[in-house]
């Protein structure tokens, strides 16, 4: 999916890098499953063919921030989001209620851009015009000026959601306004410009009721050294779309998948792939799908055996602590689904990243694995 990121309680970690803690919004099947709604939920979804959905809202999760626009800046909650690549915010012309608006005539350095704009994700849509102004990441000296952005007068789904707005983190190719999104116009032209042209997220453990919980970390500029290894290695891109990249497969046991690409997004909770695949990685855990929940699961007492990725011939393994969820039902769940989505056929989402701090790299067309420390 999509991410979106609002910065809290900064910790300078060295010279123009910035490591900033985040919260976690969970994804519709998360919350639902602590509700105790999801079983209803996932009936009609069966019943009226939707159950095979990943790319909605069933296992998006957003990670929040804060970012400013204009001047003087104005505050906004966003998600820091790699599976998209616009800034936008919910404009004071939007009629709803419940969100902080941008508002032009407060800003010194605004200018109004031509043209209109709809954006549809998997968690809703969204649409309005374009403006220009100085766009930063909060609590960090990291600003875009002259930055493309959106400003939202209509929203479904999205007017729902506990955001301002989203701050998309991948490529121009997929822009909907046209632009470069803010971290690359800061890495090209920013004032100060960051140490390092990529940024590092360390995602925590699942314990208890995660909403509102500190989800994580991005560091802006640098390794994440607190949290994640301080060696890793790099995986080239094989699109310059979402951070996409070849991968060997993903197996358990003495099952291996075929080679395909893949996309790391931190907005998908899930590990999702090939149907085939993933039951086969299920099967070799021991884990038993659940038709009335449409997840597999198994005893919350774990098991030995990992998931492995498979990437340039190295295997990054999935521990039960990382690929194990405990919803309060007494029953344990793996973090992965079966879906045939196509190309990339695999999104290495929250479940891989927990194990594995990612670092992306857009001027290097790179994703930077480096194994997670707690």
């Amino acid at each position: 999916m999509l991410t979106l990121v609002t910065l809290f309680a900064l910790c300078g970690t060295m010279a123009l890098s910035y490591r900033v803690e985040v919260t976690r919004v969970p994804s519709t099947l998360e919350t639902m499953m602590r509700a105790g709604t999801w079983k209803d939920e996932w009936a009609r979804r069966v019943k009226n063919g939707e159950k095979s959905e990943p790319q909605t809202d069933l296992y998006n999760t957003f990670y929040l921030g804060k970012a400013n626009i204009g001047t003087p800046k104005q505050n906004f909650t966003v998600v820091l989001d790699t599976g998209s690549s616009d800034l936008w915010v919910a404009d004071k012309t939007w009629s709803g209620t419940g969100k902080h608006v941008f508002d032009s005539s407060k800003s010194s350095t605004y200018k109004k851009q031509s043209g209109t704009f709809s954006i549809q994700y998997g968690s809703g849509s969204v649409s309005g015009f374009k403006g220009m102004d100085t766009a930063c990441f909060d609590a960090t000296p990291y600003c875009a000026s002259n930055q493309i952005f959106g400003q939202v007068n209509q929203m479904q789904v999205m007017d729902q959601q506990p955001i301002d707005g989203i701050c998309g983190m991948a490529f121009p190719t997929i822009s909907s306004l046209g632009t470069n999104p803010p971290w690359l116009n800061i890495i090209n032209n920013g004032m100060p410009k960051p140490a390092n042209p990529w940024f590092t997220v360390w995602l925590t453990e699942l314990k208890g009721t995660p909403q509102g919980q500190i989800g994580g970390a991005f560091t802006f500029g640098d390794y994440d050294t607190m949290d994640c290894a301080a060696t890793g290695d790099w995986v080239p891109l094989s699109h310059q779309l979402w951070y996409e990249f070849n991968i060997d497969g993903v197996g358990c046991g003495s099952f291996m998948g075929r080679s395909a690409s893949a996309i790391s997004d931190t907005g998908t909770s899930f590990l999702i792939g090939p149907t085939n695949d993933v039951s086969s990685i299920m099967s070799q855990l021991g884990a038993t799908y659940d038709p009335s929940y449409g997840l597999y699961s198994m005893d919350c007492s774990g098991s030995s055996k990992t998931i492995d990725v498979k990437i340039n011939g190295k295997t990054y393994s999935i521990i039960s602590k990382n690929y194990l969820v405990d919803f309060g039902t007494g029953t344990c769940y793996v973090a992965a689904a079966g879906a045939d989505i196509g190309d990339p056929a695999w999104i290495l989402g929250d479940t891989f990243i927990r194990s594995y701090c990612n670092a992306y790299d857009l001027k290097g067309s790179r994703v930077g694995l480096f194994k997670a420390l707690k």
